[in-house]
């Protein structure tokens, strides 16, 4: 078990599936309003695109069905322009998601983790009009557990401890389970990488968890408030934006002077190989 004050990071999707090695802490996040479940027992606190403003991660893109276009975004310091995208042009996180999450509870009493699940509540079959893609120059978190989703297969894989920078002395690791016990000293942190690949998607994720002899549920996402991912890219007109500049037609380039890519982003090139 890994304990945090300040950590924010549990990530989905994992703990029904094959075992979990390892819980991190990582302190390099705000900590968000916690949203205790309605049992006000199990304390949820997650982070999605927009509400997270860390998308630093250039493998985080976006992608809008309407017909403004994201050329008409102009670049701010004080806001990353995939998020202006998301808030001014209804645009929808784009093949690739990350969902952070930490899970703790009101007491000292410990909560047993039993499974925490994707549910795809609508899937619509349509592809973006556009997709826009970005690399901010900035950073995230030094070390992560790493779980990948993928929505169109129902398929769940544990990457292990990514290390994406310097070492951080405040990230631990210890083995996680199958089922895991969290309390108010003892919070659990994850993160899932999400993926679709072909459509529309609108989902949550169910925590269940036994409180004494109670088997209790909570959710991340609900059918009213869905959390969403486009899946898609032939005929998605491509733009891009490079460290705060303007957003220009185009994918994002992989390296100076380099082709413009013609398949989808490379963070899905990977995990949606079999769909494409």
């Amino acid at each position: 078990m890994v304990s945090t004050s300040s950590a924010i990071m549990l990530l989905v999707i994992g703990a029904i599936v094959a075992p979990i090695a390892d819980r991190l802490v990582e302190a390099t996040w705000p900590a968000p309003t916690p949203t205790p479940s309605t049992e006000a027992k199990l304390v949820t606190i997650a982070q999605w695109p927009p509400e997270d403003p860390y998308l630093c991660d250039h493998t985080i893109a976006v992608a809008g069905a309407g017909p403004n276009l994201p050329d008409t975004l102009t670049p701010a310091e004080v806001e990353d322009v995939r998020n202006m995208a998301l808030r001014q042009l209804d645009a929808v996180v784009w093949y690739h998601g990350v969902l952070n999450m930490t899970l703790t509870g009101v007491n000292s009493e410990p909560l047993l983790i039993l499974g925490v699940e994707p549910e795809v509540f609508t899937r619509r079959d349509v592809v973006p009009a556009w997709g826009l893609e970005a690399e901010p120059g900035c950073g995230g978190p030094s070390q992560v557990r790493n779980l990948q989703a993928v929505l169109d297969r129902g398929s769940v894989t544990d990457l292990g401890v990514v290390d994406g920078g310097m070492d951080n002395p405040q990230a631990k690791a210890a083995p996680f389970g199958r089922t895991f016990t969290v309390s108010r000293g003892d919070a659990a942190d994850i993160k899932l990488d999400v993926y679709a690949c072909e459509g529309l998607y609108e989902f949550g994720v169910r925590i269940s968890y036994l409180d004494a002899d109670r088997e209790l549920t909570t959710w991340v996402g609900t059918p009213d408030k869905p959390l969403r991912l486009f899946g898609g890219w032939n005929g998605v007109r491509r733009f891009h934006s490079q460290f705060g500049g303007p957003v220009l037609p185009g994918a994002l380039p992989g390296a100076p002077g380099s082709p413009l890519p013609s398949g989808p982003p490379d963070a899905a090139a990977q995990a949606c190989a079999k769909n494409h």
